[in-house]
């Protein structure tokens, strides 16, 4: 599936629009990392990982509420 129809979906389902900043920073990030220094190559893996951690409190909050973390995919409607 592609990632950013996931996104998209993790976005929709949680109000943090937030999270598709992040995954356009972490999809470009060769990129900067190639032209950058080492301080912005090291801001992008915190950004990766503050990512990663809000997409992990989703789903828990999801199954939480019982609803089936599968709705992320788009699987789950």
């Amino acid at each position: 599936m592609n990632a950013w129809k996931v996104m998209e979906r993790v976005v929709e389902l949680s109000g943090e629009f937030v999270l598709a900043r992040y995954m356009a920073i972490v999809a470009s990030s060769g990129f900067i990392a190639s032209v950058a220094g080492p301080v912005i190559a090291e801001m992008l893996g915190r950004d990766l990982l503050t990512c990663v951690e809000k997409v992990r409190v989703m789903i828990l909050r999801m199954v939480e509420e019982g609803r089936p973390w599968r709705e992320v995919y788009g699987l789950g409607d």
